[in-house]
This record gives structure tokens, sequence and C-alpha cells, in this order.
């Protein structure tokens, strides 16, 4: 997929299928568990893949900008501390990307960072 059909809103798709949640899940996820770190995985992706402006980003997942500046800084911090991680964030991009078909199957990397 070329990196202009690439938007937030499909990013927000592709994570969700990924990890099978439901995309009103993770709009009304709260602040503890898996959603949160889902999140912030769209907002880094969508800031990586996209040109979109951060206003549009928040608009895709309804919160604010200061959530997104966070969220996005958030990822990049584990990804400096978790080799793991960094595989993770890479698959999913990849997924995102459609250069591999397969969904997570094992969401051990992720919950170890969901607070």
């Amino acid at each position: 997929m070329e990196k202009s059909i690439i938007t937030s809103k499909y990013i927000e798709e592709k994570v969700c299928k990924y990890y099978n949640v439901s995309e009103e899940d993770l709009e009304y996820g709260n602040r503890e568990g898996l959603k949160p770190v889902l999140r912030q995985i769209v907002v880094y992706l969508a800031r990586k893949l996209t040109s979109e402006h951060d206003k549009i980003i928040c608009k895709t997942i309804r919160r604010n900008r200061e959530y997104c500046v966070f969220a996005a800084n958030k990822i990049v911090d584990l990804m400096s501390i978790d080799k793991k991680f960094i595989e993770e964030i890479n698959n999913v991009e990849k997924y995102v990307k459609g250069e591999i078909t397969n969904e997570c199957e094992n969401f051990f990397v992720i919950r170890k960072h969901a607070i």
C-alpha cells in the first residue's frame, strides 16, 4: 500500500483488526489495560506513515493534541527500552502496510506495557 493511501483512520482500523479489538472499544476504553497502548500505537504509526496533521490524527482517535504528543512519545520511549516491543511495532507496521497478513497471536509484549 502506498504512503498516500494510508490514513490515520485506516491505521486505526488495521490496528483494531490486528489485535481483535473493536474501534468502539478503542474509543471508549479506559486509561488502563491494553486499549491505551493500542491508541498510542495508532498515533505513533499515523505520525510515521501519513502526512496528516496532528489535528486529524487526534480527531481519528477522539483525543486531544496533548494526548497525541504523549502517545507518540510513549511508544518511542517503550521502543528505546524493549527490543521485543520494537519487533511488535514493526510487525504492526508491516500489517498496516499490507506486507504481512496474519493478525497478532501473542499479546504478551503489548500487555507487558499495559498499565
